[in-house]
């Protein structure tokens, strides 16, 4: 299959159903499946097509969109004004903490605070959001309690 991006730039993919198409491309372009529409003239390109559909359709585009998990409540974790999507990070042996906030619009932020500082949006996201903690060791992962999977599971 042909997967045309914005920059002009052409992928040739082979796939045994649309998802796993999906997956490639957005693994290409370091993005979540989830925030990538394939679109081929004005048919979106569903999950449930059958690839021999797809295959039909010609070229495919692939467009980056703002788009959040089924599962996820846009609006209730705002941080400046914008969905915060998980949290993760480490814990130096100083007692430093840095972090990754990822946005849900894809973009990230790096938050770094010293020992007995803390991270006042790390604080926030397990007093206030009640967010579920999958921090192991000196890793730091947090992440909204409304995910379906574990730590270990992260899509």
């Amino acid at each position: 299959l042909q997967v045309r991006l914005l920059n002009g730039d052409l992928l040739e993919e082979r796939a045994e159903d649309v998802s796993a198409l999906r997956a490639a491309v957005a693994s290409k372009l370091a993005v979540k499946p989830y925030m990538l529409s394939l679109i081929s003239g004005d048919l979106e390109i569903s999950d449930t097509m059958p690839i021999g559909d797809v295959e039909q359709l010609g070229e495919i585009l692939a467009l980056r969109v703002q788009r959040a998990p089924k599962w996820y409540p846009k609006g209730r974790y705002l941080h400046d004004g914008r969905d915060v999507l998980r949290i993760s990070g480490t814990r130096e042996t100083n007692g430093n903490v840095s972090c990754t906030v990822e946005y849900l619009d894809g973009d990230y932020e790096q938050v770094e605070a010293a020992e007995g500082d803390g991270v006042p949006i790390l604080r926030r996201a397990f007093q206030d959001w009640r967010w579920k903690d999958g921090s192991f060791g000196r890793w730091i992962l947090a992440f909204p309690s409304e995910s379906p999977v574990s730590a270990q599971g992260w899509q």
